[in-house]
């Protein structure tokens, strides 16, 4: 059975551009202004592959150079824990979407 999975109906789309095309444009906007892929922001770290891409405002179309950030995966999983909430015995709670 065929699925439409074109565009909006397609899991890797979200707010009007698909993951792809995000990582795309992200990349393009950090190595026009000579920024390293490879190297963590936050922490100095080097890496063998390039790591993620960091939206600092949260907004994924806005892939401006200042709103990027080069981050290794475990100060990515940092950067979005300090959003997620916890109870009084410091168990997170879960998202509202």
């Amino acid at each position: 059975m065929l699925r439409n999975q074109w565009g909006a109906k397609n899991s890797n789309y979200k707010d009007g551009m698909s993951r792809g095309t995000i990582n795309r444009a992200s990349k393009r906007a950090l190595r026009s202004v000579g920024r390293d892929l490879y190297l963590c922001e936050n922490c100095g770290r080097r890496g063998k592959i390039k790591f993620p891409r960091h939206h600092v405002d949260r907004n994924r179309a806005n892939n401006s150079p200042d709103n990027l950030l080069v981050l290794c995966q475990s100060c990515h999983n940092v950067e979005h824990m300090k959003e997620r909430q916890r109870d009084s015995l410091g168990r997170l709670l879960p998202r509202v979407l």
